[in-house]
């Protein structure tokens, strides 16, 4: 990965009792790289301190330590030479991974406590999946839970994975700068279901706290061929999303007015938008100058702007299913984007039911009419 340079972090929705902390970011890309509207900008993150600080503290290592890494097979850390345990901890490895069956097994033969020692085979085995996976327990939170667990550092290493990158839409178009891209997120940072501690986002954490003029290794990655606005610029758009889920619309629609402001003909753009409430209706100004640009129409729904009732998208799309069915005989092109279990489910279950509705016929017909208009007409990028 090459570097790129931080212009601006700023906050778009303080946290609250509901809901996240949201910033935006802009990015100055590395030297030579460009992108296309829908592209993903990858990021190599560093571990939250947090976490670190919580591993020197169950090893009982300072922070100045180093260590030497010494290997016969090829590895990703570096070898040889002394390099500090804060280092190593920070850059190199994943702290955060949920433990695998395997590695649980490793840890109740190393217990001492008989108690602890049952306990964890129990949850290598029945509890597995809603103690360990549902709960994101890492091996940290193991250790933290079964102290008996009498593992040495080295062990611990060796049961690490690389540090991973991680992707992000990227939520602007080269037409407004082909140089810089704005990143939208939500900063993690919960209780975790383990119950201990916090569960800390490591790459939104670590973007989060970049302040302006700092380096990050970056690189642009192209998105499914699909995930893009049309090239031919009067094709209709249907763009759906939730929350920071807006990341890759914002920049559509933007690419959309700055074609109207060139005057490029454009086709219809509508945007579907769930949000929570006024408060985190994200880059309201901006979509609300581009509406009256003519560059999109806006259908905004709140799940919590009243005690009485909560709205999602998937109830907007319902009410203009006729528009819906109009958009889509004039050969328009429909995208979502948001989580997985909440938005993507709850739009794939409303489009089938409109199909049903127009074409009256049962839901296993209409899922498989749904299928066929999802290889080119039906784009869809969700996040767990």
């Amino acid at each position: 990965m090459d570097i790129g340079f931080v212009l601006e972090n700023k906050i778009l929705v303080q946290a609250n009792d509901i809901a996240p902390t949201i910033r935006h970011l802009e990015i100055k890309l590395p030297k030579g790289q460009t992108y296309h509207t829908g592209d993903y900008l990858a990021i190599l993150p560093s571990n939250p301190i947090e976490i670190v600080y919580r591993v020197l503290k169950r090893f009982n290592l300072a922070t100045d330590t180093q260590i030497r890494i010494l290997s016969s097979t090829s590895t990703f850390f570096p070898t040889n030479n002394p390099i500090s345990v804060f280092d190593i901890l920070s850059g190199y490895v994943e702290l955060s991974q949920p433990i695998s069956k395997k590695q649980v097994e490793i840890l109740a033969v190393l217990c001492k406590n008989e108690k602890e020692q049952e306990q964890l085979l129990h949850l290598g085995e029945n509890l597995y999946e809603t103690e360990v996976l549902n709960k994101r327990a890492s091996i940290l939170d193991i250790l933290e839970l079964y102290p008996s667990c009498e593992l040495s550092f080295a062990q611990y290493l060796r049961m690490l994975p690389s540090l991973r990158v991680r992707q992000y839409s990227i939520s602007s178009t080269p037409l407004w700068n082909a140089e810089v891209v704005t990143l939208t997120i939500d900063i993690l940072n919960t209780p975790a279901l383990s119950g201990v501690g916090q569960h800390i986002g490591v790459a939104s954490n670590y973007l989060g706290n970049l302040k302006e003029g700092d380096r990050i290794s970056c690189a642009v990655r192209t998105s499914n061929a699909r995930f893009h606005p049309p090239e031919d610029t009067k094709i209709p758009m249907v763009l759906i999303a939730a929350g920071t889920g807006i990341a890759p619309f914002r920049g559509f629609i933007q690419e959309r007015a700055a074609q109207l402001v060139c005057g490029r003909k454009v086709g219809p753009t509508v945007l579907y938008y769930g949000c929570r409430s006024q408060d985190d209706n994200l880059y309201f100004d901006e979509l609300d100058q581009w509406s009256k640009l003519g560059a999109v129409k806006l259908r905004i729904v709140f799940s919590r702007q009243t005690v009485s009732e909560k709205r999602y998208v998937q109830d907007l799309l319902w009410e203009d299913r006729d528009e819906i069915k109009n958009l889509y005989c004039n050969g328009a092109r429909f995208y979502t984007c948001g989580s997985a279990r909440k938005v993507g489910a709850s739009v794939k279950t409303c489009f089938v039911k409109i199909i049903q509705d127009v074409k009256q016929c049962d839901e296993e017909e209409a899922s498989k009419i749904l299928e066929e208009i999802s290889q080119d007409r039906y784009s869809v990028d969700v996040f767990t």
